[in-house]
């Protein structure tokens, strides 16, 4: 018997279940709203609503869309997920496309208005309370692929990649809360050094830090960022410090004259307070690190704090809790597919990185929401999209209002995520 190949609508099925529900719920508390009000194309676009183009991006990559193109056949092709954010279709990715070459530094700005908006409304870093811990932030600048005739793109050695087109990214991140406070895209020149001040004044503006904020905030920077101007800049706007010294023959020469090392990685890594102690417009402490790199040779750094009380491994733990920083940036560059994401234009690229912090900022507070105290738990961007948002599902709606969501009961997660989503639409009004 040969069998029969037809093709079925299959409007009431979905291949992003927990996606479709996500969009009812952004839809119910009109999360987008104040992208709507703010972002405005003054230029031709062939598109009746450019802002609705921007925000079916925004849900490809909430559905890990790889690049633009993969809009067509993911969520263009899925009608109730369309139908869950409030679209009858969504935008062909050539439309998409077009919106996003016809951004302009207006759009960015409108834009980033919007995310900062956003980021006041729902997020946790604004509203931290400064009288019962500090708040921790963590600053970097990372490479970001580019194409050789992109705006901005040069050619150099970005972190291990030699030779390759990049432009350079800065991530201002509240770590403790997994947001995203701003991101500042740069040409491939720019160097850390130069990117300190702006990025603290972006922060200063973003979660209004006055002077008392700021005494109760805690920046922590590699050694790109940390000239002994910069450091001292900082000192003297009030905030609390660890940061790498900027210079490691300094830090060498002042590693030969420690006479007792303090072992925190058997065989690999020692530290000890400095002999000689940096002098800064407050009172630091200086703490000499070396440590053996896998070939097996030395490297020196120097830490700066202002936490006079802390023992010298607790100096190099706090520094070391940066990682967690750097791995809130790895984990865009691979779950949200930050890197992947290439616009010639500057402007446009601007626009995708905004677009990857406000889907970073929005997993982040799902997961505060409902997900800290599940199993998913350790789950970040890269696991939530790739295994929570894409389980199988059906739909029933009606008049525009979801009834019933049936997630696909063979999936593994599929039970522990149908309680998930109950508790999502229990929780009051942001």
């Amino acid at each position: 018997m040969v069998p029969r190949f037809t093709l079925a609508p299959m409007e009431h099925s979905t291949c992003f279940g927990p996606l479709v529900a996500l969009g009812f719920f952004m839809r119910e508390h009109d999360l987008w709203a104040p992208i709507r009000h703010r972002v405005h194309f003054d230029r031709p676009t062939h598109c009746l609503n450019p802002v609705n183009a921007i925000y079916d991006l925004w849900v490809g990559i909430l559905a890990g869309c790889e690049v633009v193109s993969q809009v067509n056949t993911t969520i263009r092709a899925d009608p109730l997920l369309a139908r869950a954010w409030g679209r009858e279709q969504f935008h062909e990715q050539s439309t998409i496309a077009r919106v996003l070459d016809a951004c302009t530094s207006l759009q960015v700005r409108q834009m980033r208005e919007a995310n900062e908006a956003i980021l006041h409304w729902l997020g946790q870093a604004h509203r931290h309370d400064f009288s019962r811990s500090l708040l921790r932030v963590d600053i970097d600048l990372s490479g970001l692929p580019a194409s050789k005739r992109a705006e901005g793109s040069t050619k150099g050695y970005f972190s291990g990649r030699r030779n390759s087109y990049e432009r350079q990214l800065v991530r201002i991140g509240a770590t403790d809360y997994r947001e995203v406070v701003a991101s500042l895209l740069y040409p491939g020149t720019q160097t850390s050094l130069a990117s300190l001040q702006p990025a603290v004044l972006t922060l200063e503006r973003v979660l209004y830090l006055d002077l008392l904020r700021r005494q109760r905030t805690l920046i922590r920077l590699d050694g790109g960022f940390g000239s002994d101007d910069n450091l001292a800049w900082l000192l003297n706007r009030s905030y609390q410090l660890i940061a790498k010294g900027y210079s490691g023959k300094r830090a060498a020469a002042y590693a030969r004259q420690v006479r007792h090392w303090i072992e925190v990685r058997p065989g690999e890594k020692w530290v000890a307070l400095s002999p000689v102690q940096l002098a800064f417009p407050v009172p630091t402490q200086t703490v000499a690190v070396r440590w053996l790199t896998p070939k097996r040779r030395w490297r020196h750094a120097l830490y700066i704090t202002t936490d006079l009380n802390a023992t010298p491994v607790e100096v190099v733990e706090t520094y070391d809790d940066r990682g967690a920083g750097e791995v809130e940036i790895q984990t865009d560059h691979m779950g949200l597919l930050l890197r992947r994401r290439r616009k010639r234009s500057f402007a446009a690229q601007e626009m995708l990185v905004l677009l990857n912090d406000l889907a970073h900022n929005w997993l982040a507070w799902l997961h505060a929401w409902v997900l800290q105290d599940t199993p998913f738990k350790s789950f970040g961007p890269k696991r939530i999209i790739r295994d929570l948002l894409s389980i199988p599902g059906e739909a029933d709606i009606v008049n525009d209002e979801l009834i019933e969501l049936r997630l696909k009961a063979s999936h593994p997660y599929a039970a522990v995520m149908t309680e998930v989503l109950e508790h999502l639409w229990q929780i009051p009004d942001q």
